[in-house]
This record gives C-alpha cells, structure tokens and sequence, in this order.
C-alpha cells in the first residue's frame, strides 16, 4: 500500500564552516591540475581538513553529478552556504520512493553573489524555482511531512513539478517575475525568499484543492501547518528580519504541528 505525503524541507547554513576553510580550500585548489577536480578527492580533504558535514559536501557532489555543472553547482553550494527550505510532494510505495522537490532562489545564482549591497538593502533580484530533491541527502535536514490521500498527492505533485520546471502559472501566470529578496518581503508585490515563496505555494496549492471540492483531512492539517508558519514569520518579515534559520528551529521543535501538547497531571 502506497503512502503519500506533501510537507516541507529545511537544510542548514554551514556558512561559518565555509569561512573557517577559505584558506585551506585555497590549498587544496593550488595544487588541482587543469583537466578538472577530482570530486571525491575533494570531498575526502574538506571531511578531514575542514571539518564540514559529510552530508551537505554530499549534497555538492550530488548536484555536480545530476544535473546541468553551472547552474546546479551554484544552487548546491548556494544552500549549503545561506542553508535553504523547499517544499515536497512523496510517494512511498514498498521499497519505492518518488519525491519531487522545488526551491525558491536567485535566477543567477552567480550575479547574487555580486547582488548582496541590493539585497541588504531590501531590494530585490529575479527569482526561480529549482529542483532540490538532493536536499533530503542532507542528514541536518529539518523535515515537515504530512500524510495526504493519492489525489491530493497527485496535484501538489503536478503543481511542484511544474514549478521546478518553471512551468507554473500558480503565481498569476507571473513565475518568471517572481522576485528574490532579502528584506521588505512582500507577497502582493511578488517579493519572496525561500521561506516566504514555499509557504505561499503550498497555500495556492491547498486552495486549489477546495476549489475543487477535494475532502481530505489532511489537506486540512496541512492548512492548520500553513496558517501556523505563516503566524511565526510574519513578525520576523515585518521587523526586517530573517526567516530560515527561526524556522527551522521552530520545525525542530515541532512548532508547526497543530496538536497541543499534553498538561503533565500534578
């Protein structure tokens, strides 16, 4: 029997670590020669000479193996580096795992690093959706999954699919405007981070869903997670400040899960 399940997915920065090793990064690229890097070579100096977690420099080597060089590289050092948060759709059938995953980000992850005076600033970058299923290969990953029926999985499956493909119209027909930002986030105005664009997402999808007379309790439940995130970031994004690393806090605790705790008996 299958299982099915939408949720939400956060990785944490390793920013320090990465600052810590810039020298000894540099290092290890002066001696690598011109035909490329060796990757597992790479990933056994930082394991012993930098203290990194095996599981985001997996996650690096992941994206440098599955998907296009450029753009996937930046996106996987990006999230290791800021961390980041995506939303999911899964099937777990037997042995058999189908997940698809979609992430908010800089369009060019390589101008952002050129962006950040526009960034602190509260301006704002082009934005884009990308595929982060390898996020779940990283063993620090914060996870908020709840159980949905087969239909339900269906369309958050399809809508998150096409988002990372970006494909969507879930935005107003306006994916490709979507903008990325730091600071004075603002929904109306089409402005997310990573937080905001994913929470935002899964309520568009959710509504969608009672569009169409969908019963499932738990979309339900997951409405109840949605309203409870939305509740926790809107003061950090009103006073300017920033959302990933209070929320995934909060999803280690268990904040957004909508039973109340048991009153101990005296």
């Amino acid at each position: 029997m299958a299982l099915y399940s939408v949720g939400f997915i956060s990785v944490v920065s390793q920013k320090a670590a990465f600052r810590a090793g810039n020298r000894e990064l540099d290092k290890f690229f002066d001696f690598q020669n011109a035909e490329g890097i060796d990757m597992t070579e790479f990933l056994q100096y930082c394991q012993e000479n930098l203290g990194y977690q095996a599981s985001g420099l997996w996650r690096i080597y992941k994206y440098f193996k599955l998907t296009a060089p450029c753009e996937s590289t930046l996106q996987g050092i990006a999230s290791i580096y800021a961390g980041h948060f995506a939303i999911f759709s899964e099937m777990i059938d037997g042995g058999h795992v189908q997940r698809s995953v979609a992430g908010f980000n800089p369009a060019s992850l390589l101008s952002s690093f050129a962006s950040t005076s526009t960034l602190k600033e509260g301006g704002a970058i082009p934005g884009k959706w990308y595929n982060d299923e390898v996020m779940f290969l990283d063993g620090a990953k914060r996870v908020v999954s709840i159980p949905v029926s087969e239909a339900a999985y269906d369309l958050f499956n399809e809508k998150i699919t096409e988002l990372k493909q970006n494909k969507s119209n879930l935005f107003d027909n306006s994916v490709n405007k979507m903008m990325y930002g730091w600071y004075s986030l603002d929904e109306n105005r089409n402005k997310f981070n990573c937080v905001t664009a994913g929470i935002s997402a899964v309520k568009r999808i959710i509504n969608i869903a009672n569009s169409s007379n969908m019963n499932d309790s738990g979309l339900d439940y997951l409405s109840g997670v949605v309203d409870k995130m939305n509740e926790f970031i809107t003061p950090l994004v009103t006073d300017g400040k920033g959302t990933l690393t209070p929320v995934l806090d909060a999803m280690q605790i268990g904040r957004f899960l909508c039973y109340e705790p048991a009153v101990p008996k005296l």
